[in-house]
């Protein structure tokens, strides 16, 4: 993936068989979009947002970085309790356990409300 990257942006030389190999390995050049996305995204100008096709391409990127269901069980952890999920919806430590119970309406009404806005600006 990073050979692929320096190619496109750096114009790294690659020879054919290199570059064929590279662009064969489907995860491989899918990651490398997914970066090039990521970079491009909004003009270059800042990072992309959480929730936007670019992040959510990111996050099932995470889950192709490595093998086997352990990977994938660490993966679905980390979207699941993402600290920054944590910081919408600070509770009390002795609350904490309830995290789980009201994080996807939470997580409902953001989106709710980010495409309320959206469709205010219109």
């Amino acid at each position: 993936m990073a050979l692929l990257l320096c190619h496109h942006l750096l114009g790294l030389q690659l020879s054919r068989d290199l570059q064929a190999a590279l662009g064969g390995d489907r995860v491989v050049a899918a990651l490398a979009d997914s970066a090039l996305a990521g970079l491009e995204y909004g003009d270059a100008r800042g990072e992309h947002r959480a929730y936007t096709p670019v992040w959510l391409r990111t996050r099932i990127g995470y889950f192709f970085l490595g093998r086997g269901a352990g990977h994938w069980a660490r993966e679905l952890r980390n979207l699941w309790t993402a600290p920054v999920d944590r910081t919408h919806l600070a509770l009390p430590q002795k609350l904490a356990f309830l995290y789980h119970v009201v994080r996807i309406p939470s997580w409902l009404l953001r989106i709710g409300a980010r495409l309320a806005r959206k469709a205010g600006t219109r």
